[in-house]
């Protein structure tokens, strides 16, 4: 909010600066409401209230060709017809664009850039980072019209700091997450600092040292060490979209059960992968959706965490109503009943289950009660197990049961059920 622009400014540079940002640009005003990425709509905003003309300026320089950002290419360019010749416009990740710089303006005049002004733009996007601001850094190129229209030999022109401020009670929900023994994992495109300072304010450490992992150069580390390191990290930061499908896959032979959230396209194969996916209903693209096993409607990550407290009451009442069952069942096998037992079977067990949440069809009572006859207890809770497994996309530990119910209490039940029919 507002516009911070330092102590001591140069006029021209800060000029330059509001026409490349609306020049890179993508958003669009359409009848005076500004359309497209959140990134782009806030430097748009920045542009306006310095009262630049936006469709004015972009009348004035004509786009003739765009570079979008791209794996291996962390920056935007765009190419624009001027008065003397081309103009490249560039945005991106700030170390990146600083690589193809090789000037900078000073005192309204592009100067050399040495290795002195570039170590004061690293530390001027180091402190802004720190500050949990997403920094982009801006430069251009005036260029021939059959030069080549690749970003390089760029003049440098300055950072830009981007807040995108945390949801009201984000760090209460990782709380909330880790008390019910939920590790929280941020993957991010942004660099280091900022998504340190960001885990931070979540509190995805919780009370140990945040641990962070640079993953642009997530490619050259052996999969079998990754899976290894995989399990002490909290962030991963500077992630392109391949990384985020390799970055699944080793939590999972890690040995955890991955839940993915993610909105965009690139996010699709990632999600696809993980154990649940969970796409946004309202700022997801399709392609995220359709392959998502979980979409929140309201994009809203509470959700989750309520989605998981009643799931797993579930996950207990269906285990509480097979124990009685299976308690129910060795009884059963014991006295040899036949499937014409299977109306009395349904009554009595969804008089059992029923507290539990739970409601068996006389379908299933007329399947179950043969196989309890052949098979025993112990088996029919595996087959009981089997299927509410495949159901809930859940991994369950099958074992004996190990406690006892009385039978006399069991057969008591069944034979007045049995007198009442």
């Amino acid at each position: 909010e507002g516009t911070d622009t330092g102590d001591d400014i140069d006029i021209v540079a800060w000029h330059q600066l509001m026409k490349i940002i609306t020049l890179c640009n993508d958003a669009e005003v359409e009848q005076e409401r500004l359309t497209g990425s959140a990134t782009e709509v806030a430097l748009l905003e920045l542009a306006q209230s310095n009262r630049i003309d936006v469709d004015g300026l972009r009348g004035q320089y004509p786009r003739l060709e765009t570079r979008e950002r791209a794996e291996g290419r962390p920056l935007m360019s765009t190419v624009h017809r001027g008065k003397d010749g081309l103009l490249v416009a560039v945005k991106g990740r700030p170390a990146e664009v600083l690589e193809r710089c090789d000037s900078v303006i000073v005192d309204g005049k592009p100067r050399p850039l040495d290795g002195n002004w570039q170590m004061q733009m690293l530390a001027a996007n180091d402190a802004m980072a720190e500050n949990a601001l997403r920094v982009l850094a801006v430069a251009y190129a005036e260029i021939g019209a059959d030069a080549p229209r690749d970003a390089e030999n760029l003049t440098w022109v300055g950072l830009v700091g981007l807040q995108d401020p945390l949801r009201p009670g984000m760090a209460e929900l990782m709380a909330e997450f880790h008390r019910s023994g939920i590790k929280t994992v941020m993957i991010t495109g942004d660099q280091s600092a900022t998504a340190h300072a960001i885990a931070n304010e979540l509190g995805l450490a919780a009370d140990r040292g945040l641990e962070i992992l640079d993953s642009s150069s997530l490619d050259k580390i052996d999969p079998q060490l990754l899976s290894g390191l995989v399990k002490r990290i909290d962030v991963f930061s500077r992630v392109s979209p391949a990384y985020k499908l390799r970055i699944v896959q080793a939590l999972q032979q890690a040995g955890a059960v991955v839940a993915m959230t993610g909105d965009g396209i690139n996010d699709g194969p990632a999600l696809k992968a993980a154990d649940i996916g969970v796409a946004m209903g309202k700022a997801g693209t399709d392609i995220a959706r359709s392959v998502s096993d979980v979409v929140i409607k309201d994009d809203n990550l509470h959700t989750m965490h309520i989605a998981v407290r009643q799931g797993r009451t579930i996950y207990s009442n269906i285990r509480k109503m097979i124990h009685y069952m299976s308690s129910a069942a060795s009884y059963v096998a014991q006295q040899g009943f036949s499937a014409e037992s299977a109306p009395v079977m349904l009554k009595f067990a969804n008089a059992v289950a029923q507290r539990f949440g739970v409601v068996v069809s006389q379908r299933s009572a007329m399947q179950i009660v043969p196989v309890i006859g052949a098979l025993g207890a112990a088996t029919v809770n595996t087959i009981f197990m089997h299927h509410f497994q495949s159901m809930a996309r859940a991994h369950f530990t099958v074992r004996r049961l190990e406690k006892k119910y009385d039978q006399e209490l069991v057969q008591n039940l069944y034979e007045s059920f049995k007198a009442e029919d």
